[in-house]
Parts: C-alpha cells; sequence; structure tokens
C-alpha cells in the first residue's frame, strides 16, 4: 500500500468483472520531476484523501523550507478553498511559508485528486522582465534597420537631385547635347529620360 498513491476501479461489461488499477508513487514522483515551473517552485500530486506526493526545484545549494511529514497543500486554507463548483482548474496569489506565491491547480472531477503548484512571484517577475528585456531589444534593432535604409534613401536621393541639377545648369549655359542620367529604377530615372527627350 505504501508503494501506490492511488487506485482506479471500473467495472466490466455486464458486471462480470472488475479492473482494478493501483498508481505507484514513484511513477507519479517522476512524473511531477519533469514538470519545471522555475526555481523555487513546489509542484504536487494531492489524492481525495489528503495523501501528497511533492516535488520541489530547489537552486543548487538551496536546502528545503519544507517540514518532513507535513502536509503541503492539504488542509491549508488556499487549497481548502478551491471552488470546484466555477471550474476544476485555476489560480490564486498566496503567501506560504512567509513568501509571495501563485498557486496554480487542476483538480479532476473523476476521482478528486489534484495536481498543485506553488510559483514564486519573483519567478514570475524576472521571467516578464526578461520578455521586456527582450523586446526593448528587439525594438532597439528594428530602429537600427529603419534608421539605415532611411539614411540610404535619402542620400540617394541627393545623389541623383545633385546630378540632375547640375545637368540642367549645363542646359542653361546653353549645351544642349547634355545627357541627363540618374541611378536607380524610381520617378528620378523618369525625369532624366524626360529632360533628354526635351
Amino acid at each position: 500500500r505504501e508503494n501506490y498513491i492511488l487506485a482506479f476501479q471500473s467495472k466490466g461489461a455486464n458486471n462480470k468483472y472488475w479492473v482494478v488499477i493501483d498508481i505507484s508513487r514513484k511513477a507519479i514522483a517522476n512524473f511531477l520531476g519533469t514538470l519545471d515551473m522555475g526555481e523555487g517552485s513546489i509542484v504536487g500530486f494531492i489524492t481525495e484523501g489528503g495523501r501528497e506526493i511533492i516535488c520541489e526545484k530547489l537552486a543548487e545549494g538551496e536546502e528545503s523550507k519544507l517540514t518532513e511529514g507535513t502536509a503541503v497543500f492539504y488542509g491549508q486554507e488556499f487549497y481548502d478553498t478551491i471552488d470546484t463548483t466555477e471550474s476544476l482548474s485555476g489560480s490564486k496569489e498566496i503567501k506560504y511559508l512567509g513568501e509571495d506565491y501563485l498557486f496554480i491547480y487542476s483538480r479532476s472531477e473523476e476521482n478528486g485528486a489534484t495536481i498543485c503548484a506553488l510559483v514564486p512571484i519573483d519567478v514570475i517577475t524576472a521571467q516578464a522582465q526578461d520578455i521586456r528585456d527582450l523586446t526593448m531589444k528587439l525594438i532597439l534593432l528594428a530602429l537600427v534597420i529603419v534608421l539605415g535604409v532611411g539614411v540610404v534613401t535619402v542620400l540617394g536621393i541627393q545623389k541623383n537631385m545633385k546630378r540632375i541639377s547640375k545637368k540642367f545648369g549645363e542646359v542653361a549655359k546653353g549645351d544642349l547635347t547634355v545627357e541627363v542620367t540618374a541611378k536607380g529604377r524610381d520617378e528620378f530615372n523618369n525625369l532624366a529620360g524626360s529632360a533628354n527627350h526635351m
């Protein structure tokens, strides 16, 4: 019995047999260990009767604040006030062992077991700051690219304007054999063609 956390029973067809599945504590603990909610987080599986399997994500060298044999979720006010009439899952901010956490839960409608997590608020805000920093870097990169494209465009316009103005100056002095040229395939090229035709 100690090796198992939960048993699932189901009647077979025509009530002739029962299927009984015992779920291993180790299997649940291994699954909980794969859930990464950030450093300092606590993830738990709680049966309807109050049995818990807890996995804690600690930083290297950090010691657990949890007391062996003491329930982390079951019997706590934040756990006992889960309102299953509205939703079987949800989250809320709570204080646990003097620290602020985001309490996340999801309860099974079929057997009443609940998977819960306590994620430190500072982990969540640090991730939000990382996203903000990345966004700022991307905005700065986009600004540099836009400025670069703008400078290249303005310099191209200036060169074409100087080239065309110089040739018009020669025409104004009476040299009608001048050929007006412009680089690129834009309106300046059309203007140069019209000037040459004229």
